[in-house]
């Protein structure tokens, strides 16, 4: 038979652990947040490159605004003609994917810690 002492301490343990899960979880939903929200309050014209899913679907922006480029390594040149020919406004960049192409662009939106940069065209 299970013991009253085994029942709050099992219920003290499991809150303890969605306690912890959950403040996880907000740590690091909190940057895709922030930069979807700006991305919706400030990205009004034009395309914006993008490959995080995430910043994508809770931006509620329409998804044909959104243009994708997986290739790492190109040249500058080719990045900034990329960006022309596709007529993209924003680059939004993770954890420094596209920085170093971007070295000419003006960043417009940085989350704490730099995890994501918005530049603009």
């Amino acid at each position: 038979m299970i013991t009253k002492n085994f029942m709050i301490a099992s219920l003290f343990t499991s809150l303890l652990i969605i306690s912890v899960l959950t403040a996880g979880s907000i740590q690091y939903m909190r940057p895709i947040i922030e930069t979807s929200v700006w991305l919706k309050e400030h990205a009004d014209n034009g395309k914006i490159l993008c490959t995080r899913a995430p910043v994508i679907v809770l931006s509620e922006l329409p998804v044909h605004k959104f243009v994708f480029f997986e290739k790492r390594d190109v040249s500058e040149d080719y990045f900034m003609n990329y960006i022309k020919q596709n007529e993209i406004s924003y680059v939004v960049s993770h954890r420094g994917y596209f920085s170093d192409l971007c070295k000419n662009l003006t960043v417009v939106f940085k989350t704490e810690g730099g995890l994501y940069v918005v530049y603009k065209t």
